[in-house]
This record gives C-alpha cells, structure tokens and sequence, in this order.
C-alpha cells in the first residue's frame, strides 16, 4: 500500500511470503495489489526468505523492507540513494529509522498518539543508535585519512531497510544461517564489510517500523535483540571479520 503511494511500480515489488500461518490470506492480499508474490512452503525465517527474494531478481540493486515497515519516501529518492551509491561505490545504504504504533492490516492508514511514552522512548533510542554507529565511523574514517562528513558509513545496515548490491549481499546471506533471525542484520554488515564493501547512511529517507508499546513486548523484544548480537559476536564467522581492519573495528566497537 505504501509502497504504491511512494510511486513504485507494481512490477519492481517482490513480497515474499514466508509460510504465513493464514492459509495465504496474506499472500493473497498482497497480490490483490499487482505485486509479485513468492509463497514458501516451510518457515525459513527472515534469512531464508531474503536468500528466496535475491534468487528472483536480477536487478544491480535491491531494497529490502520489512514487512511491518513503512518506507516514507519516493521512488525517485529511492533511484537517487542508487546514483550515490554508484558514485561513491557503496555495497549497502541505511537510512533513518523511527518507531511507530503496529497497523494491524495492510493498507490501515497510521495513526499515532504522541502521548505514548514507550514510543517516545524508542523514537530517542532508534535515533540516538544511529547517530552513535554514525559518530563512530566519523572517527574511523578520520583516522583512515577519507573524513566524509555528509555520506557517513554507520556501524550496521538495520534489518528493517537496506539498500544493496545484490550480487555481495547474496554471497553474504548464504553464509548466515536460517535460524540466525536475531542479530542477522549486524552479522550481515560485518560480513559486508569484512569483504571489503563499503556501507552509507542517507538522512532523508525514513522509514517507520511497528514498535512494541507495552513494557513486557519490549522488554522481550531487547532481550532477544541481545541474545542475537551474543550469537553473533561468539560465533566462528567473528575471527574471520577481524582479520579486514575496519570491519575489524567496527566488530568491536559494537561489542564495547
């Protein structure tokens, strides 16, 4: 639904349906608006179901969204973030990403209530995250003598949206396995970077995605969210990423 708003073209949607538990409800409603919808026939968690996505395009670049996100920016902003990308010869692209309530059904327009203060919480958190991977990279790039100040690198691409080269994010997908659901997106950006590509932020693309607004969800959520990054930093592929000298850094500067 949003998407459509954003002026992208039917035939540029990919929705991968990762074996829903609704007897395709959801696969049936995505596909009432045009798009391409891939069912799969086993939960292959959000690994599985990004690797399925990548193996059905043959496009230079990819966005990735999740499903409970709303991309609040057009398709020709998205075609310029690709140009930078192609100037400045990024593998992958963050953008701003902030908290907002769950739409319980597709195309339920959002509605906010600024009074939340769980959402207000997690607004400060999911900015105050991005501004300290940004500020860390600032220094690292200082000290590798190549300061750019506006197309800052961050310390990972969220899971939530991404923009990337499709041929180097396929060969990092494949090395991380379908049950690493948590943390994936910080275990990915380490691998980009530890093959020697190069990540970038872009201010003025925002993306909104579902927070949890009630203590025990949250609290949940966090918990899992730590358990992932434990996972990743204590796993094999760890050693291996900090053999390149800034994925090396970056691995622990996350983990400090």
């Amino acid at each position: 639904h949003y998407l459509l708003k954003a002026g992208i073209p039917h035939e540029k949607i990919l929705v991968v349906d990762d074996y829903s538990n609704d007897n395709f409800k959801t696969a049936t409603k995505a596909a009432s608006f045009g798009v391409k919808v891939i069912s799969i026939g086993r939960n292959t968690q959000k690994v599985g179901a990004v690797n399925v996505g990548l193996d059905a395009v043959d496009t230079k670049f990819v966005v990735v969204l999740d499903s409970d996100c709303v991309l609040l920016a057009s398709y020709g902003r998205l075609g310029k973030a690709i140009e930078e990308m192609e100037i400045l010869g990024l593998d992958a692209m963050a953008c701003r990403i902030l908290p907002c309530p769950p739409a319980s059904e597709v195309g339920t327009e959002l509605q906010f209530d600024k009074e939340n203060i769980m959402l207000e919480l997690q607004t400060i958190e999911f900015d105050q995250a991005m501004r300290l991977g940004r500020g860390s990279m600032y220094a690292l790039q200082r000290l590798n003598g190549s300061y750019k100040l506006k197309y800052a690198e961050v310390l990972t691409i969220p899971g939530a949206f991404g923009i990337f080269r499709r041929t180097l994010l396929r060969q990092v997908m494949s090395n991380i396995k379908e049950e690493s659901i948590l943390a994936e997106d910080a275990e990915r950006t380490l691998k980009i970077l530890g093959k020697n590509g190069k990540v970038g932020y872009a201010d003025d693309i925002l993306v909104l995605t579902a927070a949890k607004l009630d203590m025990d969800s949250h609290f949940s959520q966090r918990v899992g969210w730590s358990a992932g990054l434990f996972r990743c930093f204590v796993s094999r592929f760890g050693a291996s990423v900090c053999k390149k000298k800034l994925a090396g850094i970056s691995y622990l500067s996350i983990l400090i």
